[in-house]
């Protein structure tokens, strides 16, 4: 898509209003130049309400049988607007940039990346690709497989923060994480597999968890070099501005409600604060970045996405665990299996908790709190039906700072179930 100017036939309105309400479809035609007669179905993919600005996916088809489609993303932020080789448009004040993927202006690797002539002369025997997540302006995984399986991982970061990335890949190298073989483009990493599945996939199948002090004890075989990669900013640090960029999107009953809440978990985490050492810490600790081997027992065995490692506290990476396996345990569809996983979740999550209080209670105060301002940065990746649910659950998070036992919500039937896998915060 080369770079343009349009006008967009809508009305002035917040961002979250403008890129995912029924103005959506005249920014789509207004961004590729589309006609009204010209038949086209624009639904939206993904809303990423962030610090620097809104992103949203939109899967669009071109005719009734979905036979020509495309992916485009819109955003506000500052660095899609400053950048060429997008569609630029202005709705009254809001400036709002567009492109068709894989031609995101931050991850330059992302187009090889997703060539599977370019990828099979990257990993020979490369037959096809599978993008597993992207995060626009910020990183992409992507999955290459031949006829024997998967043939490789590549990672497309924006090209300033590859070289970091690659010493955070070596310095958690004893954790199992996944080896860089080759840099072959500007901000691409190709990652070698780690065979096995997630703790979340082992969990969600009746395996059990393992213990609190296992997955403690992992952490702490990373290169204390890391801690020197650069301060990791914990959630519960990010809490303020991760609200900020909330401003406007949620109804006015719901905001109000998760402005009183976020003001009590703060000064929470004010209260139960003490002076952790500062340690090489993991930055989005969940069950779906864990990899453990085969058995009745869930045996750690790997960790993924180590973009965020870097100094931090031990107790923020424990609250990322908890938040994340909290959520799982109070999503559901509706059906059987979604409830049955949403307990298990429940049970090893409420085992890691018992055993946190035995630990040092002191500290799972803290813990509780931060647990809380986790589940509250949820809030702006969630699709709007879950908002109510992960208010209460935060909720439950706090009160546990000062009575431990309040027991967490039950499952939550949804026809869009929060399903947080790997890095939908950061």
């Amino acid at each position: 898509m080369g770079a343009m100017t349009r006008t967009a036939r809508t009305t002035t309105a917040p961002a979250a209003g403008l890129l995912c309400g029924p103005g959506a479809e005249d920014l789509v035609r207004a961004a590729i130049g589309l006609t009204p007669e010209v038949e086209l179905a624009v639904r939206v993919d993904r809303v990423q309400h962030r610090t620097d600005g809104t992103s949203v996916g939109y899967d669009v088809t071109y005719d009734a049988s979905g036979a020509v489609s495309d992916y485009l993303v819109a955003s506000t932020a500052p660095l899609a607007l400053a950048a060429g080789g997008v569609a630029l448009l202005q709705d009254g004040e809001l400036d709002v940039a567009v492109w068709r993927h894989p031609g995101d202006p931050a991850l330059p690797g992302l187009a090889a990346a997703c060539d599977v002539a370019a990828v099979a002369a990257w990993l020979p025997g490369t037959t096809g690709l599978e993008v597993v997540t992207y995060r626009p302006l910020r990183r992409a995984v992507v999955r290459a497989t031949g006829v024997d399986g998967v043939t490789g991982y590549l990672k497309v970061v924006r090209p300033a923060v590859a070289d970091r990335l690659v010493r955070q890949h070596v310095g958690t190298a004893a954790l199992g994480s996944p080896r860089v073989t080759a840099r072959p483009a500007p901000g691409v990493l190709v990652l070698a597999e780690v065979p096995g599945a997630t703790l979340a996939e082992a969990i969600a199948d009746g395996r059990r968890a393992p213990d609190l002090d296992e997955i403690v004890a992992l952490l702490d075989r990373m290169d204390p070099a890391c801690a020197s990669l650069g301060s990791t900013t914990s959630f519960a640090q990010d809490l303020p501005a991760q609200l900020l960029a909330l401003t406007g999107v949620l109804d006015g009953d719901v905001a109000v409600r998760l402005r009183r809440l976020a003001d009590a978990v703060v000064a929470r985490i004010a209260r139960t604060a003490r002076r952790w050492p500062v340690v090489p810490t993991h930055g989005d600790l969940h069950a779906a970045n864990l990899v453990v081997r085969p058995g009745p027992t869930a045996e750690l065995a790997g960790v993924l996405d180590v973009d965020r490692v870097g100094g931090g506290h031990r107790v923020d990476d424990l609250a990322c665990l908890f938040a994340h396996a909290s959520v799982a345990a109070t999503s559901t569809d509706g059906s059987a299996a979604a409830d049955v996983a949403a307990q298990r979740a429940r049970t090893a999550v409420e085992r890691w908790w018992a055993q946190a209080r035995r630990t040092d209670a002191g500290d799972a105060a803290a813990l509780a709190a931060r647990t809380a301002a986790v589940v509250l940065a949820l809030v702006g990746v969630v699709a709007p039906e879950r908002v109510t649910a992960l208010l209460d659950l935060a909720g439950a998070w706090c009160a546990r700072a000062s009575l431990p036992t309040v027991p967490l919500p039950r499952s939550v039937a949804s026809g869009n179930p929060t399903t947080i896998t790997t890095k939908e915060m950061s």
